[in-house]
This record gives structure tokens, sequence and C-alpha cells, in this order.
């Protein structure tokens, strides 16, 4: 099978082979890019099916009889078997056929691809942190890419990472999510979890067959653990012990969780009552992590910087053509991050400290926030909770 061969032969340790082993494939200007939406072959390439490729790639046989032929001639490297560049060359194949099938790929095959994701990222829990080699680094990246690429595409996928007993929990992925020594893993792990929080249906009864309450849907995904670690570390900003790569692992993982507890509440009928001490935590870490992201625009650390004015875009971030309506218990920290917004463009949108980029990143935050706060616009009492002046109304 040619894609089988092609795709060893993209972890060769001759660059050259590999290159043109990519080349072959298609998959040589997908993997220059993080992006994981509407990738696609060249026109005169032509993707494999994408049930066909994971029976070749990663459904192996009998261990037992592999491990028995391994030294023969008629032994045949799986999956398993690549290098972490064949490996990672094999997965991206593999989002871009899932991608590009017109009927979803199947269940079955679906199950296979998202396992054998799981089980090539397992190892780097134990690594978190680590110093890794550049091949690992990059096997990272296309493990994240894939699964949040997977996890977009397919509810099964979301179903079978909520239910799975595998040893990679989700807890797993939100540690990962912040402490992974790769900045393009971590925004993706986080996107991942980001995508199984928002599918509020996969945590309930029957996955989905019956609805699910706020109260029940916090309690059973675990969101509140994750926000409050995020808010945590978001606020260690201010202390000069913190880590950047933590405290950009944190922004995009905290802005997903907001992003997500904002829209689940939207259509919850209860969403109004106070008494429940599990929501209010909720309500409190969103706050404390959109006004951390809020003060770390203005971060001399232009890493922790962009990655706070993104977070703020992700945070304030809705599906709808109109924004929908702001909560209440957000308009003091939405003041507060607009005002910060403010201080950060007017820092780096002139003088000395102009930087285009970053000045770019924080017009679109202040523009989705600007957006996202329009029904608490003529909002002008003081704002209680900082002690400052600058209410929602008065901070837009």
């Amino acid at each position: 099978n040619a894609c089988h061969i092609l795709c060893f032969l993209a972890g060769d340790v001759d660059p050259t082979a590999s290159s043109v082993a990519k080349e072959g494939l298609g998959i040589s200007e997908a993997l220059k890019d993080g992006n994981i939406v509407g990738q696609s072959s060249p026109s005169e390439n032509v993707l494999p099916d994408f049930h066909e490729l994971v029976t070749v790639l990663f459904e192996s046989k009998d261990k037992t009889h592999r491990n028995a032929t391994k030294l023969t001639s008629s032994w045949v490297p799986m999956y398993e078997d690549f290098s972490p560049r064949g490996q990672g060359a094999t997965l991206r194949l593999g989002l871009m056929c899932l991608l590009g099938d017109l009927y979803g790929g199947g269940d079955d095959a679906v199950e296979v691809y998202v396992s054998a994701i799981c089980s090539t990222i397992l190892p780097f829990k134990s690594h978190r942190g680590a110093a890794l080699g550049r091949e690992f680094v990059d096997l990272l990246d296309e493990c994240s890419i894939c699964l949040a690429g997977c996890l977009a595409t397919s509810r099964f996928a979301r179903v079978r990472i909520v239910s799975s007993s595998e040893k990679f929990t989700l807890e797993d992925i939100s540690n990962l999510a912040i402490s992974a020594n790769s900045s393009k893993a971590r925004r993706h792990l986080a996107k991942t979890l980001g995508l199984l929080y928002e599918d509020k249906k996969i945590w309930g009864q029957d996955n989905g067959v019956s609805s699910i309450s706020l109260g029940k849907w916090v309690e059973a995904c675990g969101i509140a653990r994750t926000m409050d670690v995020c808010a945590s570390k978001l606020n260690g900003m201010q202390s000069n012990l913190h880590m950047a790569g933590e405290i950009h692992g944190a922004a995009f993982l905290g802005s997903r969780c907001a992003r997500a507890f904002r829209l689940a509440a939207l259509g919850d009928a209860n969403t109004d009552i106070t008494d429940d001490a599990l929501i209010n935590k909720c309500w409190d870490s969103v706050c404390r992590i959109i006004s951390a992201m809020g003060s770390g625009t203005s971060n001399s650390d232009e890493v922790i910087g962009d990655a706070c004015s993104q977070g703020i875009s992700v945070a304030f971030s809705y599906d709808a053509v109109d924004s929908p309506v702001l909560d209440r218990r957000l308009y003091d920290c939405s003041a507060h991050a607009l005002s910060k917004l403010f201080d950060a463009l007017r820092k780096y949108g002139n003088g000395d400290h102009t930087d285009a980029m970053r000045t770019t990143s924080l017009a679109r935050a202040a523009g989705v926030a600007l957006a996202a706060s329009t029904s608490g616009a003529g909002t002008a009492a003081d704002n209680s909770a900082t002690g400052e002046t600058a209410a929602l109304g008065p901070a837009r």
C-alpha cells in the first residue's frame, strides 16, 4: 500500500526521504500550519478513504503473531512501530482524510483513530514540563492538533473521550494544556477541552437523550476545578515566581472554560439562582479569569500579553449572529478588562513600545469584548467589587 510505505518513510532519518514522502502524501504544507479547519490536499492529490486508512495503519493484527514475525521478511510495520516523525505524519494524514470524508469516516474507524491519538499522547503525562527532543515536541503538537480536529468534527469522538475508561482522562488533558512544553500543544489541548465542555448534551444520561441542568453539568464535567486552577495560575502573574508557559496555558484553557460556562448558563432556566454554591464558585472563577487576563494584556512579556488578549477574545466569543445577554455577574470583570485593554492599546499602539502584531491582537480582543457587553452598555454604577469607579458603561 503506497500510503503505508509513505507514512513509514515520512519518519525516516534522511531529511530528503522524509520530505519526499510527506510531499507524496500531500501533507507537507499542512504540517507547517496549526490550523485544523478546512485542510485539504492539493487538487492533484487524492486522499485515501478514512476507514481504509485506519484499517491499514492502525488496526494491527494480534500482537503475539506480530512479535513472532517481527524478525522475518513477512513483518510489516504498523503505526505503533513508526518513528515519532512518522507517527505525526500519519496522524495528520488521518485527520485530513477524516475532514475530507463525506460520511464522517464511520464510528468504528473514528474510535480506532481516537484511541491511537490517546495512546500516543499518554506517555507525555509523565513528562510535563520536562525537556523533550524536537521530534517528540512535534509529535505532541500533532497529537493535540488531530485530537482537537477530530473532536470538532465528530460528536461520536467527543462521547468516546468522555465515556472512555482509558488512562488518558480529562484531568490529564487539563494538566497538559497548562504545563506542556509546547505553546501549540497548549492551545489545541485547551480547545479540545473546550469542545468537550461546550457539548452539554454528552454529559447527560444516555449520552444526551435526556437534558441536564447547569448544576449537574458542572458536577459531571468538573469544569469548576479546572477554572479554579486556571484562575490561581493567572493571578500568579503578580508575583515574580510565575512560569510564562503555565500562564500561557492557563490563559487559553481558562478562556475556553469561561466561554463554555457562559454559553451553558444561557440555556439554563435556573441560571439566576444564587444559593447554589458550586455555580457561584464557577461565576467567581470566570470573573477572576477575565480580570486576570485583562491585567495581563499590558504584561512586558509578549508571550503572556498576547495569550491574555487572545484569551479575552475566546472568553467573550459566541456562535450566534447577535451577542447573547451578558450576565450581570460579569459586569465588574468586563469593565476591568476593557479598561486594561484601553491602557494596553495606548501603550503598544504608538510611541516607543509600538508593536503591530500585539496591537492587532489587543484590538480584536477589545472588539469582541465590546460586542459581548452590549447589554450592559448603560450600566454606570460604581464597581464595588474592586473599589474602582470604571463600571461597564463608562468602560465601554
